[in-house]
């Protein structure tokens, strides 16, 4: 079966357009940038944030690691 990228013109830039990881790394920015702006907007600082976004990580990484 040949490789449909080489033959159907365009394709190698659909392939670049659709994929997965980089919209996880906009999302992920976007949810990060998010919060940072709610924990200013609390009076929080960088320590704060730190402190409250490590919290939430910890937890299912302790479930993960633990199963």
């Amino acid at each position: 079966m040949p490789n449909p990228i080489g033959e159907v013109p365009l394709l190698w830039s659909a392939t670049w357009l659709l994929q997965i990881m980089p919209l996880f790394f906009f999302v992920g920015g976007y949810a990060n940038s998010a919060s940072w702006t709610a924990a200013q907007r609390q009076g929080g600082g960088t320590a704060d944030f730190a402190r409250r976004r490590l919290h939430r990580l910890y937890r299912p990484l302790a479930i993960f690691a633990g199963l």
